[in-house]
């Protein structure tokens, strides 16, 4: 160790010593050069206390003071640990202060062989260091070989000698500091320990080679204190999670913002084809400010990370519409000339669906019954979580337990939406405190355990060696996004802000968050004041569940939407979603308010020809008006689908034959796919013959050229 590797017997000596000392005379110490005299006035009035406590000697000049040679690297030391400050805060510290205590103490073989050789070996380290289960395993380890093995089995770095019994006494002195306040000063630590003082200070130097024990001075008294890592304090000492109770929510907000965009972008574009930038694939302005219009922004306290803007979902909305199958992308070919993008038969099926049912078709199509991968991401439930790997766990892990890593996962988000249903009868729940509470007694990595959760691969991508107490974090991230980006844009999930002075809500700012699964803000400060978020199931969402016989339909829209007898559609208030819902079945006759649409039969039959039938027609004006349908409009429209008919074709290509001989080898050839007309006639279905038949044709003789 760059700054530590000194001779720690003897602080057996110094620190009674230290202790007499005034804090004065603790940083004029702290402050001498290790190899150049001091004048008088450099020390100042503290030179005769330092003098006595034989901390310096007098030169024979008599101008000038020397810091013994003997004293030299602990007075390093005990400098270095002065600007540490490793306890300098009652807060848990963050990870780059970690970072830092390795770059100040550790030598790059040093961190080799804690780091296992990894290439960013102090990144490796300090995550490890900060686990509480690196201390588990020393203490769990056998013997030094054990822990070697355990730390670095292929002994990179710098190569380490235990002295006898060494082991022993060091697991002693880390097992003893669980029960002892954390910082306390090495000589409180001295005086409960049962070790003779020689053997604890060595001790206590080989736990802080190992990153098991940290020491520094304070930064007020200059005292010499040790402890573990605060952050594996606090982990320790924390209490066992709980449900949280259930709270009123000041403001809340929910809306199935992916039923409503997915419905808006369909109709969209089942009026026509939208056509798409060829560079990225993205839809043009004109289309864009059409849909936005129907979306409206989230509340101004919702975090942005929640995603609610409006490019993000018609992102979201895009990318799910084309997974589905509901709308139908570009080919290669057509990206680079003019590409479109056309509504499927499955999404106008889709569209013609009641609210209702189209939320259930969503639910239903998001089961995760088996793994499957599409387009290089999990899909299922997790394709509304940001379409990203919000979970970035070695899965075949979950293997070793005996069980599919998908059942597992998909149980255990069923229990976390029942247990926020539970809670959440009567109120709404803090998020931060259900989050930490279902990743304590809700998460797949429970009692897994192994290093096979330390290290590994994701795909292709090296993710690093992970700690548990990481891999919770990144789990309750994962979690919380889950949550925001799957249950609220179906409207399954209701989100608030809380009065911070409400009983049940924690103190200050909060935040959960992971390394790999993104950060979300469970609180928030705007204009000094402070807000917590809380959510809870909706009635939508405990009718999907079941926990709700019946569905408490939400009320229509304030903007009153008039069907008049003579098929005119009046808007006396803007709403662009029932703009764009008409969209497919009526004529546009303005934008705004006023009298904006017509029906006409041929806008309705045009409907009728991409598959609606009367009922869907019929569900969409029902949805939008405010008033009732007049009975000759409804009657009118009906009539109108049912005249239009639907007729199927193909292309075909009918070849005469001089003869019937001719006709029936022709036949045999083709096989199912040609048909007789007439006895020198022959259809053949699909348009163009294979290269293969044309050849098979020509083996007997039989030529084909185009008229």
């Amino acid at each position: 160790m760059l700054n530590l590797d000194f001779n720690w017997e003897k602080l057996e000596g110094f620190l009674p010593v230290w202790e007499e000392l005034s804090v004065d005379a603790r940083e004029a110490f702290l402050m001498l050069v290790e190899t150049q005299p001091c004048s008088l006035t450099g020390l100042g009035v503290f030179r005769q206390e330092l003098k006595n406590a034989g901390l310096i000697y007098e030169m024979t000049d008599g101008l000038r003071y020397r810091l013994p040679e003997e004293l030299r690297g602990l007075k390093r030391a005990f400098k270095a640990m002065f600007y540490t400050e490793v306890f300098s805060s009652s807060d848990s510290l963050y990870a780059g202060d970690m970072v830092d205590y390795l770059d100040d103490h550790f030598t790059s073989g040093e961190l080799s062989r804690l780091g296992a050789g990894y290439y960013d070996r102090i990144g490796i380290v300090a995550q490890r260091a900060e686990s509480v289960s690196w201390i588990e395993k020393f203490l769990s380890s056998e013997d030094e070989l054990d822990w070697e093995g355990k730390i670095n089995n292929q002994r990179y770095g710098t190569e380490i000698v235990w002295e006898d019994g060494s082991f022993d006494k060091t697991a002693e002195v880390v097992a003893q500091m669980y029960d002892l306040p954390i910082p306390l000063l090495v000589s409180a630590a001295l005086s409960a320990s049962e070790l003779p003082a020689s053997c604890f200070l060595k001790a206590l130097h080989l736990g802080c080679r190992e990153l098991l024990l940290f020491v520094d001075l304070c930064p007020v008294t200059h005292d010499f204190r040790v402890g573990l890592w605060p952050t594996i304090a606090a982990k320790l000492n924390a209490p066992e999670p709980e449900m949280p109770k259930s709270i009123s929510a000041t403001f809340s907000f929910t809306s199935p913002v992916l039923i409503n965009d997915l419905y808006s972008l369909m109709s969209l574009c089942s009026a026509e084809p939208q056509r798409l930038r060829v560079n990225d694939g993205t839809l043009f302005a004109k289309s864009e400010k059409i849909l936005f219009e129907t979306m409206a922004e989230g509340p101004w306290w919702i975090p942005f990370e929640y995603e609610l803007h409006q490019e993000t979902r018609l992102r979201k909305a895009m990318a799910y519409a084309l997974e589905s199958d509901f709308l139908i992308g570009p080919t290669s070919r057509q990206r680079k000339n003019k590409p479109e993008l056309k509504i499927s038969s499955k999404g106008r099926q889709w569209t013609g669906l009641s609210e209702v049912d189209r939320l259930f078709s969503l639910w239903a199509s998001l089961d995760l019954v088996e793994k499957r991968k599409t387009g290089g991401y999990v899909a299922g439930k997790f394709d509304l979580a940001n379409f990203e790997r919000c979970f970035p766990f070695d899965w075949s892990a979950l293997e070793s337990i005996g069980s599919p890593e998908w059942d597992i996962i998909n149980n255990v988000f069923n229990e976390i939406i029942q247990e926020l249903a539970t809670a959440t009868e009567d109120g709404f729940v803090d998020i931060k405190g259900f989050i930490q509470y279902v990743g304590r007694f809700h998460n797949p990595f429970n009692g897994v355990g192994g290093d096979e959760l330390w290290d590994f691969f994701f795909g292709t991508s090296w993710w690093g060696w992970r700690s548990e107490e990481d891999m919770l974090q990144t789990w309750l991230a994962g979690v919380l996004s889950f949550l925001i980006r799957w249950g609220e844009p179906l409207g399954l999930i209701a989100i608030g802000t809380a009065d911070p002075d409400i009983e049940n809500l924690p103190d200050g700012y909060v935040a959960v968050g992971g390394s790999f699964g993104g950060s979300f803000d469970a609180g928030f400060e705007a204009s000094g004041q402070k807000f917590f978020l809380c959510m809870k199931v909706t009635n939508w969402g405990r009718f999907i569940l079941g926990l709700e016989k019946e569905l408490e339909i939400r009320p229509k829209s304030k903007t009153d939407i008039i069907i008049q007898p003579n098929f005119e559609v009046v808007f006396l208030g803007a709403s662009s979603e029932a703009e764009i819902r008409l969209t497919p079945i009526a004529e546009r006759l303005g934008r705004g308010t006023g009298t904006l649409f017509r029906l006409t039969k041929a806008s309705v039959q045009k409907a009728a020809s991409t598959g609606m039938d009367d009922d869907a027609v019929l569900s969409i004006l029902t949805e939008i008006a405010s008033k009732p349908v007049p009975k000759n409009v409804s009657q009118q429209v009906c009539h109108w689908v049912r005249q239009a008919v639907l007729l199927q074709w193909r292309p075909a290509m009918v070849v005469t034959c001089p003869d019937h001989e001719c006709a029936l080898q022709v036949i045999g050839v083709v096989g199912k796919n040609a048909q007789l007309l007439s006895e020198t006639t022959v259809e053949i279905r699909g348009g163009k013959p294979t290269a293969t038949v044309v050849k098979k044709l020509q083996k007997v003789g039989i030529f084909l050229r185009a008229e």
